[in-house]
C-alpha cells in the first residue's frame, strides 16, 4: 500500500486537473504554466520564513476554495439527480440542513427536512417526469458558508386534470450553502420560474429514464 501523503498528493492533482477541465482550460498547458511560475524548492536566501509560510498558506486557501467549489457543485448535481430519478424525497431532504428551506412562489415554501421530504415524496404523481439541465453557476465561498446562482432548463411532464402535459420551465436559483462537520449542505433554495410554458408537440409517452441507482 502507498503512503497516505502520496494518496493526498494524487487527490490534489486530480482535483486541480478536473477543475481545469470544468473551466475549459487545457490541463497540460495550465500545469506547464503553473510549473513555470512556482517557487523554487529551495527558496532564495533573501526569502524569509514568514514569506515562505505565507506563500504556502495562500496555496492551501486556493486549494480549499477549489475543493469547496467542487463539493458544492456535486451537491447541486445530486439534488437535480434525485429530482430526475423519481423525486426521491428522503435523499433530497438529506442534502439540506436540519432547518433547510425550499421556496418557490408557485409550488410553496417548505422549512425543515421533514417538510421538504414530504413535499417531494408527494409530488411524483403531479410531476411524473422531469430532467434538470443546469448551467451558468456562480459560486461565492466565504469560509464555511457559500452563496450561488444557477440557471436551469427543465423539460417536465405535469399532470393536469388527469392528463400529462409537456412543459418547458426556465429556473433562476439563488442558493445558500453551509459546511457542517466538514460536509457541505443546502441551507436554502430560492427558486424563481422565469417561465413555465406548455409545449404543443408533446413528448408524453416517449419519456425514458434509467433505473435509480
Amino acid at each position: 500500500m502507498g503512503a497516505a501523503g502520496g494518496g493526498r498528493a494524487a487527490a490534489i492533482a486530480y482535483t486541480l486537473i478536473e477543475t481545469a477541465r470544468l473551466n475549459d482550460v487545457d490541463p497540460q498547458a495550465w500545469l506547464a504554466h503553473t510549473h513555470s511560475r512556482r517557487a523554487p524548492r529551495n527558496p532564495p536566501d533573501d526569502m524569509t520564513t514568514q514569506e515562505t509560510t505565507s506563500m504556502n498558506d495562500d496555496a492551501l486557501k486556493r486549494l480549499e476554495q477549489v475543493e469547496s467549489t467542487l463539493a458544492i457543485t456535486r451537491l447541486k448535481h445530486l439534488y437535480w439527480h434525485y429530482n430526475d430519478t423519481g423525486l426521491r424525497g428522503d435523499e433530497i431532504a438529506a442534502l439540506f440542513t436540519e432547518d433547510g428551506v425550499w421556496s418557490n412562489a408557485e409550488l410553496g415554501h417548505y422549512e425543515g427536512r421533514n417538510a421538504i421530504r414530504d413535499f417531494f415524496n408527494g409530488a411524483s404523481g403531479a410531476i411524473p417526469f422531469c430532467a434538470h439541465v443546469g448551467m451558468n453557476e456562480i459560486i461565492d465561498i466565504d469560509g464555511d458558508t457559500a452563496r450561488a446562482k444557477w440557471r436551469c432548463l427543465l423539460p417536465a411532464t405535469l399532470a393536469e386534470q388527469g392528463e400529462g402535459k409537456s412543459h418547458l420551465i426556465l429556473i433562476d436559483y439563488r442558493d445558500d450553502f453551509v459546511r457542517e462537520g466538514g460536509r457541505w449542505f443546502i441551507r436554502k433554495l430560492d427558486i424563481l420560474f422565469n417561465f413555465n410554458i406548455e409545449i404543443p408537440q408533446s413528448w408524453v409517452g416517449s419519456e425514458r429514464v434509467r433505473p435509480a441507482d
